[in-house]
């Protein structure tokens, strides 16, 4: 309850200027869409600006901090767009949609490679010898003097498959990723790379994963750490929780620890990302936020902008110091 406050303040602020004539707004400018650093205690990113009434599904950033991807679809994760935005001399490009975005709206969960170079995303779009029913498979951009090329659909050890769902890609560009049907068929996977393919995907073991859904894998650049979110049954605060798993010297993996309650609330806490500085950690998360509403009826467009505003219930970005992040274990 301390932060009821602060959560009534900003979005009643939120929807006293949602109203404003945003096409004679000026552009946000500095790092991380001008927005004032967090502490720890997580907050909203960018109110009404990327965090919005809409669903906003996934946030990452390219290396340098200087381009934003952001994933956004409507109450029923229909129509899925990817907007960009990139910092510029004068501010912040206005959002749009991606080069690379395919007629049906069908692409979701990009993820900028370590190096810069590759994006990667998942896509149903069409390819030469695509089934009837297409799944969730992993596609991939490279980076070109003019933005990004055509698409290439990613394989696994040669082979035609490539079904994974929230791509994450360390350095080495090892990819993670979470596969299988329903809530509690998903799993966290991964594949190595050599440079010129990936290895058929191993599924990373039981003290990692559970008998519930795990989903969205985020890895350190390093491979040191992994994080993603999960619903079980046990070590819960409810529905989808944020964990993080560390990596030993020898390889394996340590048994994932729930983020705690500063991060985890009663509703769905889900897909992290840490900005490559190390500075910040991004989730997603459908906590409401408490409205301070007046004695007297609001007019109809007041009610819609509450409506529409973000902590309605939909999903939207937060941001927290990445301190929070716990230390590996000493002596593993």
């Amino acid at each position: 309850m301390r932060h009821r406050s602060a959560a009534v303040l900003m979005l009643t602020t939120v929807l006293l200027v949602g109203c404003r004539d945003s096409e004679h707004a000026p552009a946000p400018s500095g790092p991380y869409f001008g927005q004032n650093p967090p502490g720890l205690e997580p907050v909203l990113f960018a109110p009404g600006q990327i965090s919005t009434g809409s669903q906003e599904l996934s946030i990452c950033f390219s290396p340098d901090c200087a381009d934003m991807y952001l994933f956004v679809t409507g109450p029923v994760y229909r129509p899925r767009h990817i907007l960009h935005s990139r910092m510029e001399a004068n501010g912040w490009t206005e959002l749009g949609e991606v080069t690379f975005f395919s007629p049906d709206r069908e692409d979701s969960y990009p993820f900028v490679a370590p190096d810069g170079n590759r994006v990667f995303f998942n896509s149903t779009r069409w390819y030469e010898g695509a089934p009837e029913r297409r799944h969730q498979d992993i596609w991939y951009a490279d980076k070109t003097a003019d933005g990004w090329a055509e698409p290439n659909r990613l394989q696994f050890a040669g082979t035609n498959r490539a079904e994974g769902a929230f791509p994450s890609v360390a350095a080495n560009g090892n990819i993670y990723f979470n596969a299988g049907q329903g809530v509690t068929g998903s799993d966290i996977y991964y594949a190595a790379f050599d440079g010129e393919r990936y290895s058929e995907p191993i599924r990373l073991p039981d003290n990692v994963n559970s008998n519930g859904g795990d989903f969205h894998p985020f890895i350190a650049p390093d491979e040191s750490y992994l994080m993603f979110d999960s619903i079980r049954d046990e070590d819960n605060f409810g529905s989808n929780d944020i964990y993080i798993t560390f990596r030993n010297e020898d390889g394996s993996w340590q048994d994932a620890l729930n983020m705690g309650e500063t991060i985890n609330t009663q509703v769905s806490d889900l897909r992290p990302f840490v900005t490559a500085d190390g500075e910040f950690l991004f989730f997603v998360s459908s906590r409401m936020l408490a409205v301070d509403h007046p004695a007297t009826p609001l007019t109809a467009a007041e009610v819609r902008n509450v409506l529409d505003s973000p902590g309605n219930g939909l999903q939207d970005i937060y941001w927290v110091s990445a301190d929070i992040i716990p230390r590996q274990p000493t002596g593993q």
